[in-house]
C-alpha cells in the first residue's frame, strides 16, 4: 500500500474485479455530517440505495468527515446528505418528518421504510464513492455504473430543497385535478394558485444533467426526494404522462424526454430491443455536463450488446481526448456502418464532444480520412 493509499479516505479497490465502496452516512454529538466508506464485490454487496443528482457549482462546498478524513463535498449534495440523515432517523424510527411523505408513500412504493432500515444503511453516491483524482480508477468504476444503478434497490432522486412544496402536490394531488389544470385540446399550461408549485420542479436542472440520463432510465425504482417530502415512482409516474401530453416542451424540456425515455426503455426492453449509438446521440448530444466526453460515456449503459453494435465500443477511457475518442469509436464502427451513416454519426460524435473537426491536427485529419475510404458507400 502506499503512501497516499494510507492517507487516503478511499479504501483501495481490486480493479480487476467488480468491487465498489458503499456509504454509509450519520451525524456526530454536534450534527455534523460524518461518513465510512466499506468495499464491497457488486454481485454479493447489502442492499443500497444510489443517488441521482445534480453536482452544482465546484466554487460552494462544505464538508463532512469520510472514514475518519475531511472531505469536501459540493453545497447540492452537502443538503442532501443532511435530508438523507433525517430520512435514516424516520426509517429506523427515532423521528417521523413530514406527513404524506414516507409513511403516506411506504404501501405505493412497496418498502416499509419505517420497518425497513437496512434499505437506508448503504448508499451509492459518485462524487464520494469513487476516488475522482485517479483516472483509472475513474475508468473502472464508470465502466460499471449502468450495473450499479441497475443494482441498487432504488435510486433516491434529488431536486434539491426547493422543489419540497411540488413534490408534496404529486403526492396528494388528485389526476384529475391535476389534469383540469391544462387548457382543453392544447398543450398550454394554465399558471393558477394549484399549478404553480409544480414549475420548480418541471424546470429543475436535474432534468437537464447528463449523467442523469442513465441513472433515471436503469433504476429498478426510483424515489423523487426534496427537504424532508419522498414521493415513490409508483405515484409520479402516473401524473407525468399527463404532464408530457399537456406540458409544451418550453416548459418542462428535458424532464419530458427523461419520462419519456424510461417508459420507452420498459417497453423496449421487453421486445429485447436497445437503441443505437445514433439515436441516443440525437436525443442527449446537447445534455450538460462539465466534461464533453460524459456526453458520450453516459450513455455506455443504455446501448445495444451484439459484437457489431455502435455500442459495445463504448469502453470508458478518460485517458483519451474528446478527438482521440471521436476518432476511436469511428474506427471501431467500420465493420457495422457505412459510409452516410459513419458521416453522421461523427457529426453527432463532434457535436455532442465538442469537436471542431478544422482544429483537428494533420495526424487526425488523415486517419478520418482513411476510415472514410475504408467504408462503402
Amino acid at each position: 500500500m502506499t503512501a497516499s493509499q494510507v492517507n487516503s479516505p478511499h479504501p483501495a479497490l481490486d480493479h480487476s474485479s467488480r468491487q465498489i465502496r458503499l456509504l454509509s452516512v450519520c451525524e456526530d454529538v454536534e450534527g455534523k455530517i460524518a461518513c465510512n466508506l466499506s468495499v464491497f464485490d457488486l454481485s454479493s454487496c447489502p442492499q443500497f440505495i444510489a443517488l441521482s443528482y445534480v453536482w452544482g457549482s465546484p466554487h460552494i462546498q462544505q464538508e463532512v468527515t469520510l472514514n475518519g478524513h475531511a472531505f469536501p463535498i459540493r453545497h447540492n449534495l452537502y443538503l442532501a446528505l443532511k435530508s438523507i440523515s433525517n430520512y435514516i432517523k424516520t426509517a429506523v424510527g427515532e423521528q417521523v418528518i413530514t406527513k404524506n411523505s414516507l409513511n403516506a408513500t411506504s404501501s405505493e412504493f412497496g418498502h416499509d421504510f419505517e420497518q425497513s432500515p437496512k434499505s437506508w444503511k448503504y448508499f451509492w453516491i459518485d462524487a464520494i464513492c469513487i476516488n475522482q483524482t485517479e483516472v483509472s480508477e475513474r475508468n473502472h468504476q464508470v465502466r460499471m455504473m449502468s450495473d450499479i444503478y441497475k443494482s441498487a434497490v432504488f435510486v433516491l432522486v434529488w431536486f434539491g430543497p426547493s422543489c419540497e412544496k411540488a413534490l408534496h402536490l404529486v403526492a396528494t394531488a388528485d389526476p384529475a385535478k391535476l389534469r383540469a389544470v391544462y387548457k382543453p385540446y392544447t398543450d398550454r399550461f394554465q399558471k393558477s394558485e394549484f399549478s404553480e408549485p409544480l414549475i420548480p420542479l418541471l424546470e429543475s436542472d436535474y432534468w437537464s444533467r447528463m449523467w442523469i440520463v442513465q441513472e433515471f432510465v436503469l433504476a429498478q425504482d426510483l424515489v423523487f426526494a426534496s427537504g424532508s417530502v419522498l414521493v415513490p415512482w409508483d405515484r409520479a409516474k402516473h401524473l407525468f404522462p399527463d404532464l408530457c401530453a399537456h406540458l409544451g416542451s418550453d416548459e418542462i424540456g428535458s424532464a419530458v424526454t427523461l419520462v419519456n425515455e424510461r417508459r420507452q426503455h420498459e417497453f423496449l426492453q421487453k421486445q429485447g430491443i436497445r437503441p443505437d449509438l445514433h439515436e441516443l446521440l440525437r436525443r442527449f448530444r446537447l445534455m450538460n455536463c462539465s466534461d464533453p466526453r460524459d456526453r458520450v460515456f453516459a450513455l455506455s449503459g443504455l446501448l445495444g450488446e451484439s459484437p457489431d453494435a455502435a455500442g459495445n465500443i463504448l469502453i470508458v477511457d478518460y485517458s483519451l481526448t474528446p478527438a482521440q475518442l471521436s476518432l476511436r469509436i469511428l474506427r471501431l464502427a467500420l465493420k457495422s456502418l457505412k459510409r452516410g451513416a459513419l458521416e453522421e454519426l461523427r457529426r453527432l460524435l463532434n457535436a455532442a464532444l465538442e469537436v471542431d473537426r478544422d482544429n483537428f491536427d494533420t495526424a487526425a485529419k488523415k486517419e478520418f480520412s482513411l476510415i472514410l475510404t475504408e467504408v462503402p458507400r
